[in-house]
């Protein structure tokens, strides 16, 4: 899969692209919105191309869409879920709980899953690409 194969997310694309364009990467992106409309895949699209040793850039009129080329050695071990510089946090990670309603309602995350997926990998340099994901 790449970026270009992505439906309906055309604006958070063009959004992710000129960021990348200009150099001026956010520290954290939140993908949100309703089940099925992308986010998992234009996330995990997004974090390839970071994390690509050689994208590959179409430029038309005055703009530019990057695309992660799929075959470098980070593309690879990105495909194979070993890439050492990606470290995703899944919702599968929350623990829910029924309110009185019946509702599932999520409920905060334990602090031992934040120091084990986030605080202790910050401080640690990336291992294969120029940045951690």
């Amino acid at each position: 899969m790449s970026l270009k194969e992505i439906f309906c997310q055309d604006k958070a694309i063009s959004i992710l692209q000129r960021a990348r364009a200009s150099g001026k990467l956010a520290h954290a992106y939140i993908f949100a919105g309703p089940e099925g409309v992308g986010k998992f895949k234009t996330a995990r699209e997004w974090a390839r191309l970071l994390l690509c040793k050689s994208p590959v850039i179409e430029k038309t009129d005055a703009t530019e869409f990057a695309d992660s080329c799929g075959s470098c050695q980070s593309c690879r071990l990105f495909e194979a879920g070993s890439h050492p510089d990606f470290n995703p946090i899944y919702k599968e990670l929350l623990e829910f709980t029924k309110d009185g309603k019946g509702k599932k309602t999520p409920v905060d995350l334990p602090i031992d899953v934040i120091r084990e997926f986030l605080i202790a990998k910050v401080p640690t340099r990336p291992m294969l690409s120029e940045r951690k994901v």
